[in-house]
């Protein structure tokens, strides 16, 4: 049976590389990066995973975060080699917080010009003992992060 990743916000899917190493190496693992050279909604992200799912193999679909929305979908249409989903620290509905709404109208567009402060980065991206090789991924990283979380309609799924 493969196991099929699909990311965070990040999009890239590195973040699955440690889990990957740790299957057993009978284990088929193949992650579904999203493009990084355009910005993509969640209705053309479904498309865009949907058809880069196994057709003719069984699998278990696993979603990160960002990604929980899309798998949402997908189960909904009941492939036939889907055979499990795993939602990974993620949603299916949209978070509704006032925070997130009063962001989403007042301090998006702001917030995405301004570089993310480190002391931000390591308490709630990385935790308190963060990956060294990780933390300047993610400093580089998080101002896509916002825009993709923008621009692919989090509001809206």
């Amino acid at each position: 049976m493969k196991w099929v990743f699909l990311p965070g916000m990040e999009g890239s899917g590195l973040l699955f590389a440690p889990i990957i190493e740790q299957l057993p190496p009978s284990t088929l693992a193949d992650i579904i990066s999203y493009p990084g050279d355009e910005l993509l909604d969640y209705d053309a992200l479904f498309e865009y995973v949907t058809t880069r799912l196994p057709k003719q193999e069984p699998y278990i679909l696993i979603a990160e975060s960002f990604s929980g929305p899309i798998a949402y979908r997908i189960a909904l249409t009941q492939p036939a080699m889907l055979k499990s989903v795993v939602w990974v620290a993620s949603f299916i509905a949209r978070p509704e917080t006032k925070a997130l709404l009063w962001c989403r109208y007042r301090m998006v567009n702001q917030l995405m010009k301004l570089p993310l402060p480190v002391w931000m980065l390591k308490r709630f991206v990385l935790g308190r003992m963060p990956i060294h090789s990780w933390f300047h991924y993610f400093e580089a990283q998080c101002p896509k992060c916002l825009w993709r979380f923008y621009t692919a309609g989090l509001w809206q799924c």
